[in-house]
């Protein structure tokens, strides 16, 4: 692999050192040649010199590799990326000597709390990298932290053909995570006390649907390491025969998540929030029985239509029960309306993270209304 030259052969390249290589033929791309040229590995490729056999060995051996495990299904490995490999070393040696990772754990290795044997059970890739993430920025020193990273998904069984996937995480979201440990006034972890602590009710069972449940809080994780507003709120959006739920507590962190992590950097006061929210209240009642509105909200793709459906609302407004009535704010859609025009003047572009905002609003409170007794607590 290094194209040292050799006098003999210790172990051919196999998945112990080399885990691109798979057990099949079709599979290692054996067959893929063209214009006679190789252009990936061959299964058990003879001519792996001992030096490049060791460093593969010895990759194991590392103490700071992350991982999770889901039996019979798949495990993730993540390896950081450092450019500089210096950083790299200093990054590894602080998530060993802080205690963050437990190595002698089967499934999972991020620790609950520094130095213990207690390991987190996330429900998949980024909810890991997540959490991970939560544990490094409140445990380790903030100098060097990892923000690109090459994650290696090993499925079970015999023949193992494995994947990778690089991501970025982005400044900005990273300063988020600190931002909301250090100064977060409702909460300070992110998955531990706001993704982990949402869920998914079936109204055909009755109950929680926990593997519904498992995958929300993996995609909110993703869209939010992702910095990907449009698809974390669409995880909140209600489903067919079911809707997302959380406490009143868990309403006031997401609320703060929110602020820190999309309104403020638009330069707009907090103030300015109540009125999406009033509007979003409005919203969520007119859904109760029918939710099209409110999905007809979440696809609008062009202002005009953003315009259309605020019109939409105003005309329901008259129809609405008069109980309903008592609970909503029509000249809230005034000030909304209001709102729209002084973003967009500053970015065309951002009544799309007003509409995102009313999603996400009138998901909560489409949930409540559909909770026993209001479901406020």
């Amino acid at each position: 692999m290094c194209g040292r030259a050799f006098d003999k052969a210790v172990k051919k390249l196999q998945q112990a050192n080399y885990p691109f290589v798979t057990k099949i033929a079709s599979l290692s791309g054996v067959r893929s040649y063209k214009d006679g040229r190789v252009l990936s590995l061959r299964e058990y490729y003879d001519n792996l010199c001992p030096f490049c056999y060791l460093i593969g060995i010895l990759e194991w051996t590392d103490d700071a590799l992350i991982y999770r495990t889901f039996p019979g299904d798949k495990s993730f490995l993540f390896l950081p990326y450092f450019a500089n490999l210096r950083e790299l070393h200093d990054f590894k040696k602080s998530c060993i000597y802080f205690g963050i990772l437990n190595n002698t754990a089967r499934y999972s290795n991020i620790c609950v709390y520094p130095n213990t044997n207690d390991v987190e059970n996330t429900p998949g890739e980024y909810s890991t990298l997540l959490c991970f993430y939560e544990k490094f920025i409140a445990n380790a020193t903030d100098d060097v932290i990892a923000n690109n990273w090459a994650i290696l998904q090993i499925p079970f069984g015999a023949v193992k053909n494995v994947k990778i996937d690089f991501i970025n995480v982005k400044e900005g979201v990273l300063g988020t995570i600190r931002e909301v440990y250090k100064n977060g006034q409702n909460f300070n972890y992110i998955y531990k006390e706001l993704f982990n602590k949402i869920y998914f009710f079936s109204e055909n069972k009755n109950t929680i649907d926990w593997e519904q449940t498992r995958d929300i809080q993996e995609n909110l994780s993703k869209a939010f390491l992702l910095d990907d507003f449009r698809d974390f709120t669409n995880c909140l959006l209600p489903r067919k025969g079911g809707y997302v739920f959380f406490s009143s507590e868990v309403r006031q962190a997401l609320e703060e998540l929110i602020f820190i992590w999309r309104w403020r950097r638009m330069g707009i006061p907090k103030e300015k929030l109540d009125a999406i929210k009033s509007v979003g209240n409005i919203i969520a009642k007119i859904s109760r029985n029918n939710a099209s509105l409110l999905y007809k909200m979440d696809k609008v793709r062009a202002v005009e239509e953003f315009w259309s459906v605020l019109r939409e609302i105003a005309r329901k407004i008259p129809g609405m029960d008069e109980k309903d009535l008592k609970m909503i704010k029509p000249t809230a859609l005034d000030e909304l309306i209001q709102l729209v025009k002084d973003v967009v003047k500053k970015e065309k572009d951002g009544w799309k993270e007003v509409r995102d905002l009313l999603v996400v609003y009138s998901s909560m409170y489409y949930a409540i209304d559909k909770m026993p007794k209001g479901g406020g607590n």
